[in-house]
């Protein structure tokens, strides 16, 4: 019991920056491997997706075609966003967040990994073809199977995960997460316009469905409802925010580190965190350097 309550606190206390850092590429990369293997075969897709649009079309929500239509002469600048965008602004909110709500900040940290678990049940247990793949939207037809690894960039991706949009999720978390941590700010309100432009996005992009972006939603709110029943009962940790210049600079530093992708994000956070070990040891351990002195007393 004693080493529950232990794991439940280390799970809820902000850790150091340079380690919180590696926590979350190392999650989201994580993610990005395990989904691999959960690719299903095209047939069994196909049928989901036309499944899916029945289920929408009886929901008077079927609105992929009309999306795809208007968004033609702006495809080009939707699938930029759809490949560019997303990480970055979840890095640069998660960011924001650890620095300026280092109290706060495990909650949300636990919510995007437990967001996970029924993210990737779903995508095992339902695999389902995007809109691309879908004649009746307009596609020339699915591949066929053996083109799903004929090459490394679709080998190390799933294709048939459509079924929850994780770019969805995060801007929902993105969204709900600044108007909980500041409900009184006007920016906070305005990232409620976030998942909204996202859900263009990623139906002008042909990446997924309506009924996509509502699981991708349930998702996080299993997060949330699933670390509010670990955190019942446990005080929050006594930590302060950092300096506004802080929380600026280095919130603008994950956006950067994040538009390069997740690999390249996780390399160079094992580069920080190392680094940062050796000064730390070099130094007693009673100097931390001086960019994340004050960010790590939050």
């Amino acid at each position: 019991m004693q080493r529950l309550e232990a794991l439940r606190r280390r799970l809820l206390s902000p850790a150091r920056l340079e380690v919180d850092l590696l926590l979350i590429v190392g999650l989201l990369l994580t993610w990005q491997v395990v989904r691999i293997p959960l690719e299903g075969s095209v047939a069994v897709a196909m049928d989901n997706a036309r499944s899916l649009l029945s289920v929408e079309r009886t929901l008077h929500v079927d609105v992929e075609a009309t999306m795809l239509d208007a968004a033609e002469g702006a495809r080009g600048f939707l699938l930029f966003a759809y490949e560019h965008i997303h990480l970055p602004l979840l890095f640069g909110f998660l960011a924001v967040a650890r620095l300026a709500a280092p109290a706060r900040y495990p909650l949300l940290r636990l919510t995007l990994f437990l967001s996970f678990v029924p993210s990737a049940l779903l995508i095992g247990l339902i695999p389902v073809a995007p809109p691309r793949w879908i004649p009746e939207l307009g596609s020339t037809g699915p591949p066929a199977d053996g083109q799903l690894t004929a090459t490394t960039a679709e080998l190390v991706q799933n294709s048939t995960a459509a079924i929850t949009s994780q770019h969805f999720g995060y801007a929902f978390l993105v969204a709900a997460g600044s108007l909980w941590l500041w409900p009184r700010s006007w920016l906070a309100r305005l990232t409620v316009l976030y998942p909204a432009f996202v859900f263009v996005v990623i139906l002008g992009t042909a990446n997924h469905y309506v009924v996509d972006c509502i699981v991708g939603a349930l998702t996080f709110c299993f997060g949330a409802a699933a670390t509010a029943l670990i955190a019942g009962g446990l005080p929050r940790p006594s930590v302060q925010p950092a300096p506004a210049r802080t929380v600026v600079a280095l919130a603008a530093a994950a956006v950067l580190l994040a538009a390069n992708g997740v690999i390249t994000a996780t390399v160079v956070s094992l580069a920080i965190v190392v680094t940062v070990t050796a000064t730390r040891t070099l130094r007693g351990g009673r100097e931390a350097p001086e960019a994340l002195e004050a960010a790590d007393r939050a």
